[in-house]
């Protein structure tokens, strides 16, 4: 049986050279008819799947696998993915948090998770997951402009300034900071501050006025 699966999934690599997903696939259950239990044929099954659209089967793919191997990190990733993609947001928070039990300064799934507690609407425990990404890391930068949005989209302009003044004090000429809090200030009419931050960011980027 291992070497039958073997093959498959020799052919399911070769298949999708050639861009033949739908045969790769086929070849690639053949393959894990014959290894089951394998986890790695599931987590490339569901991969497959994924690639080709066939949202319900890999998404029955991961939970097959997770239900067998719980602590199958990037089953949970994709799955907190999938779930997000299709806005069950209870779920995708449900296998994000299972990742991040494992391994909590995983800066790229906390953002993740920050993200679907944004879109749904619960800036609370969005601004409370950023504050633990940046205790794990203070110099996140994409913790730090992940703070300052969801500050500007509660309408604490106050905050988000502050948030990328401090930003920018860790990290000087950082372009997307100085742009974002030109746009707050210009909005705020702080006219002489940003001229100020545009004349600051150009002794730091002299690059600028090339």
């Amino acid at each position: 049986p291992e070497a039958k699966a073997y093959f498959g999934y020799a052919q399911f690599q070769l298949l999708i050279v050639d861009n033949r997903w739908d045969e790769a696939i086929l070849a690639l259950e053949r393959a894990l008819a014959f290894d089951p239990q394998s986890e790695k044929l599931q987590l490339t099954l569901a991969k497959a799947y994924l690639h080709n659209q066939q949202i319900t089967e890999g998404g029955e793919t991961l939970e097959r696998l997770l239900q067998n191997s719980p602590n199958q990190a990037v089953a949970w990733e994709l799955l907190g993915e999938l779930r997000s993609y299709q806005q069950r947001y209870a779920e995708a928070v449900s296998a994000y948090t299972q990742v991040l039990a494992k391994d909590p300064a995983n800066e790229n799934i906390r953002l993740r998770l920050i993200a679907v507690y944004d879109r749904q609407k619960d800036m609370q425990r969005a601004v409370a997951e950023t504050n633990t990404l940046l205790g794990l890391n203070p110099d996140s930068l994409p913790g730090r402009l992940t703070l300052a949005r969801l500050q500007r989209g509660s309408s604490q302009d106050a905050e988000a300034i502050k948030t990328y003044r401090d930003l920018l004090l860790r990290r000087p000429g950082q372009l997307q900071a100085i742009l974002e809090l030109g746009q707050l200030l210009e909005k705020e009419q702080q006219v002489a501050e940003v001229i100020d931050l545009y004349q600051e960011s150009i002794k730091d980027n002299p690059e600028l006025l090339a």
